[in-house]
């Protein structure tokens, strides 16, 4: 391989890696697409659609996770709450 064919292989896996990290955290597609220079957001979104699968469904995850928690700490009876009976 030469050493240009090298370099252009790490710049694609490098532009790979940071579209995959921005559409992780949240990063709007039409960002990355800009960002990728892309003209249509359906190529950006055909390449990395399965990211944006994975983040959405661990957002809903994190999203339940929470619902849960708040929904516990809520049903927890405070002693403000209890029956007095003196």
């Amino acid at each position: 391989m030469l050493a240009t064919e090298c370099r252009l292989c790490r710049r694609r896996h490098s532009r790979h890696a940071a579209a995959s990290e921005l559409l992780e955290q949240g990063a709007p597609l039409t960002v990355v697409q800009r960002q990728l220079r892309h003209r249509d957001a359906r190529t950006t979104l055909q390449k990395y659609g399965h990211v944006v699968g994975d983040a959405q469904r661990r957002a809903v995850e994190t999203l339940a996770e929470n619902i849960e928690r708040h929904a516990a700490v809520e049903l927890e009876p405070s002693a403000e709450m209890e029956p007095s009976f003196a």
